[in-house]
């Protein structure tokens, strides 16, 4: 017998598949029987723009926080804020403050003097050796003349056993003041500054040491009282007094080696001596104000003792209580400062509620101008400072401007700060455009400083060595700098 069989579920996969049917059924019941409610549509979503458009207040509007703000010829004059959607619960304003402007560079130049003595120990054939090439001032003096003196310069006039009186001097004549050159010079590394000494041309004319001031050998007749009153009349020789007149200084002579040859720059002839001379051929015991003290070519000219062998002009002569000889450098620093770029505003993000009332107070901040802060911007309550400019130099000591800040704003306003200029040193020199600092763009970016450029065809310390501060400005060019931007105001929801 012949059997046929066919594939099918068995009873027990049957009663298994009936139960696990049941359970899900069991766990969806609640959901079938539940009443459903239709979702309420999406809350609309926008943006609200204000800023400054040739200085006065302009605003937009965008679909949504993400669309792009339209090009400044679709903006409408003045910034009234909208009515708002009734489904709106929140807004974010975002006040951004005006950008600073950009700085140009600039180079400062400035002196560096060092001063030491030239001849410390005043011997013949004394020589400074110049270390640096550079421009130096020479101060050199003539030697003083020597002081002259009285002998005795104190004693008592004694008469019968009594001081009749005491007689008192100056003994020594105070220092002359000296002539004296000052000039300026160009000198050399390894130049060398020489002090040679001459005798006293003309020796003090009253130069008779030992000469007695009076005749001592002429009585002098003195008045005194004894104890009882009496009068008496008596003669005195009175103590002579010698004088020593002092000599005149030496002539000093100042020359310049160099490379090999000498010149002479100056020779100046030493200061008069000093004297005493008697007001009287009679020594009267009063002894006074009778010495009056003088010096030896009083009545000389600053030409009477200066001899220069550059143009006089190019010296000053005078008469100097500095008897030392010095030298100063007059060497230049010079320091470099590249545009400092202005600072962006400052970016204040509040989240509020959604305002009832269109009539805030607005202010939009200006971007700075010429290195200046750029101002303020205000919604309301709600505050954004303007960006810093630069207060002082750029603080990059290079030739170069730098860029300006960018405002970290939303809604891809695409602010950016500009671009600082370039600078160089020497030749060739940049185009004047290539030293520009750019504007900012956007809301708030600050703008870029300027560059500088040195207009000269030689190394700036050769050019330096033979040059005044003011000359140099003519061989610099600097780069304009460029403005900050204005802030606005964005409020989106």
């Amino acid at each position: 017998m012949k059997h046929t069989f066919k594939k099918a579920f068995s009873l027990s996969e049957a009663v298994l598949f009936l139960i696990i049917s049941c359970l899900i059924m069991l766990a969806t019941m609640p959901l079938i029987t539940v009443k459903h409610i239709k979702l309420p549509d999406r809350a609309p979503h926008g943006k609200w723009a204000c800023k400054l458009i040739n200085g006065e207040m302009y605003s937009a509007t965008a679909a949504n926080v993400n669309a792009k703000l339209p090009p400044d010829s679709k903006w409408k004059k003045g910034c009234t804020f909208p009515e708002l959607p009734s489904s709106v619960s929140y807004v974010i304003v975002q006040a951004i403050g005006g950008g600073a402007a950009g700085q140009k560079g600039d180079l400062e130049i400035g002196t560096e003097n060092k001063t030491v003595e030239l001849f410390p120990t005043g011997e013949d054939g004394s020589s400074y050796t110049v270390e640096e090439t550079g421009k130096y001032r020479i101060y050199f003096p003539g030697e003083a003349g020597k002081r002259g003196s009285l002998t005795p310069s104190y004693f008592d006039v004694i008469i019968h056993g009594f001081k009749y009186m005491s007689c008192a001097f100056d003994p020594a004549l105070p220092n002359s003041v000296v002539p004296a050159v000052s000039f300026e010079g160009n000198l050399k590394r390894g130049d060398k500054l020489v002090l040679n000494l001459g005798n006293a041309d003309i020796k003090n004319k009253f130069n008779n040491r030992g000469e007695s001031l009076c005749d001592s050998s002429k009585a002098v007749y003195a008045q005194w009282a004894d104890e009882q009153g009496v009068t008496y009349t008596e003669p005195y020789i009175f103590q002579s007094v010698l004088h020593s007149p002092g000599d005149n200084g030496r002539t000093r002579v100042l020359s310049l080696d160099s490379n090999g040859s000498t010149k002479q720059l100056a020779e100046i002839k030493g200061g008069g001596g000093g004297y005493y001379a008697s007001s009287t051929d009679a020594c009267n015991i009063d002894c006074s104000r009778r010495y009056s003290p003088l010096y030896d070519r009083a009545d000389w000219l600053l030409d009477d003792y200066i001899k220069v062998g550059l143009a006089d002009n190019n010296f000053a002569k005078q008469f100097s209580s500095n008897k030392v000889a010095k030298i100063s450098s007059q060497g230049y620093t010079l320091k470099y400062y590249g545009g400092c770029g202005g600072a962006a505003g400052q970016v204040n993000t509040v989240l509020i509620e959604k305002p009832e009332k269109t009539d805030f107070e607005i202010k939009i901040g200006k971007g700075g101008i010429n290195g200046n802060n750029g101002e303020d911007t205000k919604f309301d309550y709600i505050v954004a400072t303007g960006g810093i400019g630069c207060a002082d130099k750029g603080v990059n000591a290079s030739v170069n401007g730098t860029d300006g800040g960018s405002a970290n704003t939303m809604a891809t306003l695409d602010s950016k700060g500009g671009k600082g200029g370039k600078g160089k040193i020497g030749l060739p020199s940049l185009a004047f455009d290539e030293m520009k600092g750019q504007d900012a763009q956007g809301m708030g970016a600050g703008g870029g400083g300027g560059g500088i450029a040195l207009k000269i065809n030689k190394p700036i310390d050769d050019y330096m060595n033979g040059s005044s501060v003011y000359e140099l400005e003519n061989y610099k060019e600097l780069g304009e700098a460029g403005d900050g931007s204005s802030g606005g105001i964005i409020v989106s929801w």
